[in-house]
Formats: C-alpha cells, sequence, structure tokens
C-alpha cells in the first residue's frame, strides 16, 4: 500500500502541478534527505521498544500519514490561498511515511527475518518481498519464541528472557564492512532515474503520458520484480549470493541499455529491468546478514537505507 500510495502521490503532483517538476522533485528531494540523515537513528531506535510493538508503531505512522496525506490531497487543487502550506504539510507527511516504512522495513526483513529463518535466509527473505506477511505478524510474534528476545545467539539473554538492544555502529565502521560496496551499489541503482519513481512518473505526466498507461506498466514492473523473488532463491542454490548477484545487475544493465537505444517501447524495458533490481536487492541483503552479526543488523541496515 504503500509503495502504491507514493506512486498515486506524484501523480496527484503532477495534476496540480501541470507546468514544472518543481514541486515533485521538492517533495522527493526532501524525503530523500530525511531518510539519508535519519535512517541510522531509526534503525537503533527500533531497538528500545520490543520487536512487536515496533513493528506496531511504525505501521500506525505509516497509514495515519497516507489518511492525513489523501485528506490534503483532496483540498490541495481547490485551495489556491493556502496550497503552498497545504503542500508543505504534504511533504512532512512524506516524510514521515518514508521513515516509518525505512523502519517497518528493517524490522521485518531484517531483524525478524534473521530469527525466523534461524540462519537461512534466502526462501523467507524472498516470500517477505512477495506478499503482504504483515497481517500475520501478531501471530507469527507468539509462534516464534525466539522473536521476544533481541538475540536469541546469547545464552544469557535467552536463559532470563530479557531483550539485548543492537549494538549501535558509526558511519566509519559502517564504510570498513565487509559488505559496503555491495551497499553503495545497490544504493546507486535506486539512484537511477531509468525507473518508475516519483520525479520520472511526474516527467512522464508532464510531457504527456497517460497516467492509466503508467499505472499498468508500474503493474508490469511489480510482476516483474516479483519474478525475481523466486527466481533469485533457485539462482542462489547453482551459484550462491555472490555469483547471483552479480548476474541480476548485468540483466539489470542490458535492459536499461535498450532504454536508452530503444526508439519504442522504452517503457516495456524499463519494466523488465525491475527483475534484475529485485533479485540483486535480495542478494544483497542476504550477503548483508551473513557477514553482519545480529546485533550490528537493524544499526547497519539504517546506514543502508541512508544511501
Amino acid at each position: 500500500m504503500d509503495r502504491s500510495f507514493k506512486f498515486a502521490s506524484y501523480l496527484l503532483i503532477s495534476r496540480v502541478y501541470t507546468r514544472s517538476l518543481l514541486q515533485a522533485s521538492v517533495y522527493g528531494l526532501t524525503t530523500t534527505l530525511a531518510a539519508l540523515f535519519l535512517s541510522n537513528r531509526i534503525g537503533n531506535w527500533i531497538n528500545i521498544l520490543s520487536r512487536l510493538n515496533t513493528y506496531k508503531v511504525t505501521l500506525f505512522i505509516q497509514k495515519a500519514s497516507i489518511v492525513i496525506s489523501a485528506i490534503l490531497f483532496h483540498y490541495l487543487d481547490s485551495s489556491e490561498g493556502a496550497q503552498n502550506v497545504l503542500y508543505a504539510f504534504i511533504i512532512v507527511l512524506g516524510c514521515t511515511l518514508k521513515l516509518s516504512f525505512i523502519g517497518n522495513s528493517i524490522a521485518i526483513e531484517k531483524d525478524w527475518a534473521m530469527i525466523i529463518s534461524d540462519g537461512h535466509l534466502e526462501q523467507p527473505l524472498s516470500t517477505m518481498r512477495r506478499i503482504d506477511l504483515y497481517i500475520l505478524v501478531s501471530q507469527l510474534y507468539l509462534n516464534v519464541p525466539g522473536l521476544g528476545v533481541r538475540s536469541p545467539h546469547n545464552p544469557t539473554s535467552s536463559a532470563t528472557g530479557e531483550e539485548e538492544a543492537s549494538v549501535p555502529i558509526s558511519i566509519r565502521e559502517d564504510v570498513q564492512h565487509r559488505t559496503f560496496l555491495a551497499t553503495l551499489a545497490l544504493g546507486m541503482l535506486y539512484m537511477n532515474v531509468l525507473s518508475f519513481g516519483g520525479t520520472m512518473t511526474a516527467y512522464l505526466v508532464l510531457i504527456g503520458y497517460n497516467s492509466g498507461l503508467l499505472g499498468i506498466m508500474k503493474a508490469v514492473a511489480g510482476i516483474m520484480g516479483v519474478a525475481g523473488t523466486y527466481i533469485m532463491p533457485l539462482l542462489a542454490k547453482r551459484l550462491g549470493n555472490i555469483r547471483t548477484g552479480l548476474w541480476s545487475i548485468w540483466q539489470l544493465a542490458l535492459t536499461l541499455a535498450l532504454v536508452v537505444v530503444a526508439l519504442t517501447n522504452k517503457l516495456d524495458y524499463m519494466a523488465a529491468s525491475r527483475l534484475g533490481l529485485w533479485m540483486f536487492d535480495i542478494a544483497e541483503n542476504l550477503i548483508l546478514q551473513e557477514y553482519t552479526a545480529p546485533i550490528h543488523i537493524t544499526s547497519i541496515t539504517g546506514w543502508q537505507y541512508s544511501l
């Protein structure tokens, strides 16, 4: 729902501000800067609350931000006098939504995944990317006792039932981490404008693309990404995580090269590139969790999201 609202928000911005990309760019830049400066703090904050409470808080903030933003978007076009003020509130809510989404993703896909999978992450992580497990979280929390303990690898904390907080790491330690280059590569891939990101969506609307067509291509891109979650575990069993990541990034590069040289069907190739992107994303996360101690995983993932 959050990714869908992000896509819809740029369509709504383009509908109100029909002659410029400035407003869409400001929205995207501000939310990105919020993630850049605050993601690591979110990663550290996750360990203050229990795992279930962390999930509930971040989910509530997400949904509240979406509802309030939708209401403000409804009045944005008709309130000429207060349009800038309303848009400023929408930007703030966009930052809140972004940070709560990051917190939720770190908690579920990183922290929870390590406990649930017991070290065998390929299939659980791919499944979490594929379907919405959030409706099952409360039941999952009750059925997996390890989720009630911060570090099940620590015999003392397991025996006492107490939660052990994650150990924060500095940016210097993150840069020196053996997985940093893979993390940097993933961050650079998401900087690519040849995607269905916010600014590109606003630009395509500005030059005359129909929002319905963009919605269809966004759905196709999502289908390609989901296909990647099925293919990734199969290739990882044969090639390993690192080689699978290399193959996936080449698939991404080749399809985006076709976007540059193609005269038609550019959106088709952009959608196809999501296959390699999702596969590389999963491969990078598997490598990160393989070489990162459990007590560092949320902190280092916070730095990852800041990229």
